[in-house]
């Protein structure tokens, strides 16, 4: 090994002066052989250096107190490699991730085509990464959002909670500049955050209009200079080098969460390669106070400096320590970087991660006896308690999310369908936590869940921006979170996660689905995949008629199809169905008005003025079997569970699961045949109201426990505020879980409700002493009652065999019933939000 070494690179022992043996391998060996090659050079870098010199600017070498308290090369793995990320596209999927509050979804412009996105709200922020603290100028291409009588629009920068300059945005002139000074971006992630003068909703300026956002400005792209060496990614280029070593490439940082020991100092040695034309700098970013550079090393002195930095003020403290390197080529090799003192017993506060899927059902997971493959959330449950009869109080998104952060049922907090307003005169457990010192953070994957509907009450960040389509992967929301964990400092912290994958369309990854061509005018102008995922396509309309054709890429296709959603954006145009398309699908699954067809199919647009550009929003999705209906939520949930898995994985190696309460609940189940039904919302039946629940805390709750009492999403928000010290929810309704495992807890009826206009008639329930009841609201109806423990399917309807019991229960839903409740506002939604949500499966 040694030989075919030193046979593609020469001894290493007599490199020609100027040039490193790792830099000179790297160029010669091809890029499988790196990691190989990089422990073998560093080896012999190590053989043939000499005896430590004193370090820079020092009199001597550091001298070294106490024991080796934190060893960085071990913790390398939980640390954050950060590449410098000093441009960000407005629209861009990869950058979306970077806009951290007040964004709206991006839009494409009409004109030229290129994405943008609203800042709607008066102060927006985003992150950037960079690798020095050197002075930079920051340049965006921006426009204000403007209305009659408008004044000028400015823009106020704070860079990391410092002000950094005034601008006005004007339209004539879409780029703005602010120098920022040296010292002000720091090394690492930064947060910039924007305050407009003011932020105007179209609604109040265009009449007939019903959109009510609240606009500032519209942002294109945001850049910092100087980026040429900046934009080249050198993540892979940080790498650990044997037991004491960790090489690191231009234009990246590595980020260590830290807690300072006792007596603490850091110690370092850093190599360069000769072609190596940067700095590598040692930064402290405190939790609490002035970030500032503890060491700088820069190439052209002699071999294997070392330096020393004490620490001692930060006994105790936790800080981030950033390791820095800059420049456009060459790597540092960092040797033996050490905390040495005494290791403080950290004081960790409690997080609280609420992990909520939505549509889950509970016997879909492993642990409650489901086929999908779910090992982690299985993991969690073993390590936990596991609730056997956790119970939803409506099968609709937005109301039982709503029950969930009040504690209180769907007719006290008045949210009953989706686009209803949750009103802010009820307290939600983010609030309890934000009050309680927790940094809170929300990120949703449906729109449903956006903060006009008042779900982002408690939250410091919301993350509910996109691009179109109301629904977004677990990927996706993951990515945002991510970004948010690496922001500075969290701890303690609230963190609600949602995840949508199971929901409808059923569309798994992993799996080929149907490709379909896009024509205008019998040219093809782009390519869609029938996976119920909608895609915004831009095309340039003529005056007068013109053709909309879609067609199979694969004509053999025999499959029928299902368009929820086909929509022409533009005052002028019109688009009229022409051929192909087969009428509305009235069926079991409540797909009401939702037009099908075999393809090809075409639309007539009609223009009524000049030639411009539009922009088409397509959503197509299979009609698919039952059994594939059951093979692909399967699939999802699989999927999932693997996302989970990394979620928990990525808390852990940041620390934050060290003294952590995390949940795993649903909102409430789907129907995926049971009772005639794919989908949720229209029944009250155990298929859609019996949720897991799995509660994972070790020192707070019991490992390995399952609870066989009736439990309900009310009782979630106590048991948090229990668990982590804090009081509920004003108002709440619901009891602590923690009676569950403490003592034998009282069996409490729990009631269950869905409403139209979503539903197709308003029902209530009453799940209590193994029995449930159901009815339709104010009388009349069928009656249903159902022996829960010995007909859990709820297949035979002994109402007319037990009038008594009929009659017990429907007074005990009654006397709950008359404790009154409030109307929720009503959201007037716009045709295009009506689309979102007839594509999601909620309105017909």
């Amino acid at each position: 090994m040694w030989a075919r070494l030193t046979e593609a690179c020469g001894d290493p022992c007599s490199v020609p002066a100027g040039e490193n043996s790792v830099r000179r391998c790297l160029r010669t060996l091809n890029r499988p052989a790196f990691s190989l090659v990089v422990v073998l050079a560093a080896v012999a870098m190590v053989g043939c250096r000499r005896d430590p010199v004193d370090p820079v600017g020092e009199g001597g070498a550091p001298e070294i107190r106490g024991p080796v308290a934190i060893d960085l090369v071990d913790r390398f793995p939980a640390a954050r490699v950060l590449s410098e990320h000093s441009k960000i596209t407005f629209g861009d999927s990869a950058d979306s991730a970077r806009l951290i509050s007040g964004w709206d979804r991006s839009e494409i412009q009409m004109g030229n085509g290129r994405t943008f996105t609203w800042a709607n709200a008066e102060a927006s922020e985003l992150v950037i990464d960079l690798t020095s603290a050197e002075a930079r100028r920051l340049e965006m291409r921006c426009w204000p959002f403007r209305f009659p009588g408008s004044p000028d629009q400015t823009v106020t920068l704070i860079v990391n909670g410092g002000r950094a300059g005034i601008a006005t945005i004007r339209p004539s002139r879409r780029r703005i500049y602010f120098d920022i000074p040296e010292g002000v971006l720091l090394p690492g992630r930064n947060l910039l955050r924007f305050e407009y003068g003011y932020a105007g909703s179209p609604k109040t300026f265009k009449p007939g209009s019903n959109d009510r956002r609240r606009l500032a400005a519209g942002f294109e792209e945001l850049s910092v200079h100087p980026t040429e060496a900046a934009l080249e990614t050198a993540v892979e280029r940080v790498v650990v080098v044997g037991s004491e070593q960790i090489l690191q490439g231009p234009a990246t940082a590595v980020v260590y969460d830290l807690i300072g020991p006792r007596n603490g100092l850091l110690s370092v040695e850093a190599d360069f390669d000769g072609g190596f034309s940067g700095t590598a700098e040692v930064w402290l970013r405190p939790e609490e106070g002035v970030a500032k550079r503890l060491m700088r090393f820069e190439p052209g002195g002699p071999a294997g400096q070392a330096k020393a930095a004490d620490l001692g003020d930060m006994a105790g403290r936790r800080f981030d320590l950033v390791f820095a390197v800059s420049g456009g080529g060459g790597e540092v090799l960092w040797t033996r970087p050490r905390l040495h003192g005494q290791a403080e017993a950290p004081n960790l506060p409690v997080n609280v991660v609420l992990i909520v899927v939505d549509t889950l059902r509970a016997d879909a997971l492993g642990v409650y006896g489901g086929s999908a493959r779910t090992p982690r959330i299985d993991q969690l449950a073993r390590e936990g308690v596991v609730f056997d009869r956790a119970t939803s109080h409506i099968p609709i998104t937005g109301p039982s999310h709503s029950s969930m952060f009040t504690s209180r049922l769907p007719f006290q907090h008045g949210v009953l369908n989706n686009a209803r307003t949750l009103s802010h005169d009820f307290e939600t457990v983010a609030e309890v936590f934000r009050e309680s010192g927790r940094r809170t953070a929300g990120f949703v994957s449906l729109g449903v869940l956006h903060h006009d509907f008042g779900f982002d009450q408690g939250f410091d960040h919301y993350g509910d921006s996109f691009s179109w389509d109301w629904m977004k992967s677990a990927d996706e929301v993951l990515s945002e979170v991510m970004t948010w964990l690496d922001h500075s400092f969290l701890d303690p912290f609230f963190l609600w996660v949602h995840l949508s994958d199971p929901h409808e369309p059923y569309s798994p990854p992993g799996l080929e689905y149907p490709r379909l061509r896009v024509l205008h005018d019998g040219v093809e102008i782009h390519q869609i995949t029938a996976d119920g995922n909608g895609e915004p396509i831009h095309l340039m309309i003529p005056a007068g008629r013109s053709r909309l054709r879609l067609e199979l890429v694969d004509a053999k296709e025999e499959r029928m199809f299902r368009l929820p959603s086909v929509r022409l954006l533009g005052r002028t145009f019109k688009l009229e169905p022409s051929t192909g398309l087969l009428g509305p699908i009235v069926s079991d699954d409540n797909a009401r008005n939702i037009v099908k067809t075999r393809f090809p199919a075409e639309w007539t647009i009609d223009n009524s003025g000049r030639k411009r550009g539009g922009i088409i929003k397509i959503h197509c999705a299979e009609i698919l079997s039952l059994n594939e209906v059951r093979k692909r939520y399967r699939l999802e949930v699989e999927a999932v569970d693997a996302a989970i898995g990394h979620l928990l994985d990525q808390l852990k190696a940041r620390g934050h699961t060290e003294n952590a309460i995390i949940v795993i609940v649903s909102d409430h189940g789907e129907g995926i045949g049971d009772h005639g039904l794919i989908g949720h919302i229209e029944q009250l039946y155990d298929s859609l109201v019996r949720v897991p629940l799995i509660i994972w805390s070790p020192g707070r709750v019991p490992e390995g426990l399952r609870i066989q009492e009736s439990v309900s999403l009310i009782d979630l928000a106590p048991t948090l505020a229990e668990l982590a010290g804090v009081r509920p929810p004003k108002g709440a309704v619901g009891r602590s879980l923690v009676v569950s495992w403490e003592r034998e807890a009282e069996d409490i009826p729990v009631v269950i409700e869905t409403h139209r206009p979503e539903a197709s008639r308003d029902l209530e329930g009453l799940l209590w002493h193994g029995h449930k009841l159901i009815r339709w609201s104010g009388g009349g109806g069928e009656v249903e009652l159902y022996d829960i423990s010995a007909d859990p399917d709820e297949l035979v309807n002994l109402a007319q065999e037990r009038p008594d019991l009929v009659a017990e229960l429907s007074a005990q839903l009654d006397r709950i019933l008359a404790g009154g409740g409030r109307s929720a506002v009503e959201v007037e939604l716009t045709d295009e939000e009506r689309d979102q949500l007839r594509a999601l499966g909620y309105v017909h």
